[in-house]
């Protein structure tokens, strides 16, 4: 009896089925890796990848707070280390002054009486600057001064163009006047800005600009139709000049310090 119990174990033990039982374990189902989310710190100095710059306005004398920085425009930083980024903008602006002419109806006595108005129009400019500046933060941490070294290039071209043929009878004006305009700028900068957020940081500095020169090419054209007698006449007078201007200077609280608000993304 007991040899056949022992057989019967054996038998069993040795089975298949038996021996993927034993091997079977559970095994504990994976859990989810927990990720940690932390702010940027503030103390870390320039430690964001992108920013955009704006200038901030004295509103007891201006209606908005928000405005382009000076000197740069639409504006936006990259931040290659901790210490040191990059800025640059662009200035980009446009003005229209047409000329206009005024009709004015006089009735004296059932009579009718029309005259015309000429004003001359003012000037009308499309002007450009590129500008980049390189900074550099004297120490990290939440408050911090910086210095930095830029250059500019900028453009306009402003025209004066009219033909009146109204203020004077029998005589027509004609008026063709251009100014080409080019600069070339370097400037030194000395501020200091808070990161007293993760997105948000505010800066003053002070700027010291030199317009490296500044080259103008003048045109001015007048022609003068008049008809006397039956006889037409023309006059034109014609001046072209070139006009430049060397290192000139631009300092001052007035002129080239700046409140700022930078946006960090």
């Amino acid at each position: 009896m007991r040899a056949l119990t022992t057989l019967l174990v054996l038998s069993l033990a040795t089975s298949p089925a038996w021996a993927a039982r034993k091997k079977t374990r559970k095994v504990a189902a994976p859990q989810p890796a927990v990720t940690e989310t932390t702010e940027r710190p503030t103390d870390a100095g320039w430690n964001g990848d992108w920013a955009l710059t704006f200038g901030l306005n004295n509103v007891l004398t201006q209606g908005q707070v928000l405005s382009a920085l000076g000197g740069l425009g639409t504006s936006g930083v990259r931040f290659l280390t901790p210490k040191m980024a990059v800025r640059a903008g662009l200035t980009l602006s446009r003005t229209d002054s047409p000329e206009r002419i005024t009709r004015t109806e006089v009735t004296n006595g059932g009579e009718t009486v029309v005259s015309y108005t000429f004003t001359t129009p003012g000037n009308s400019t499309l002007s450009t600057t590129v500008g980049g500046d390189v900074l550099w933060r004297l120490r990290e941490g939440a408050v911090a001064p910086f210095v930095g070294a830029g250059l500019s290039v900028g453009h306009s071209l402003t025209t004066r163009r009219y033909t009146d043929d109204i203020t004077v009878p029998d005589q027509s004006t004609t008026l063709n006047s251009t100014n080409n305009a080019l600069s070339l700028g370097v400037r030194g900068i000395l501020g200091a800005e808070w990161r007293f957020h993760e997105s948000f940081a505010l800066f003053a500095e002070y700027q010291l600009r030199v317009d490296v020169v500044q080259w103008n090419k003048l045109s001015d054209e007048t022609i003068v139709e008049s008809t006397s007698g039956g006889v037409r006449t023309a006059t034109r007078t014609a001046d072209e000049r070139s006009v430049p201007v060397w290192g000139t200077f631009n300092n001052g609280l007035a002129q080239g310090g700046v409140l700022g608000l930078l946006v960090f993304f």
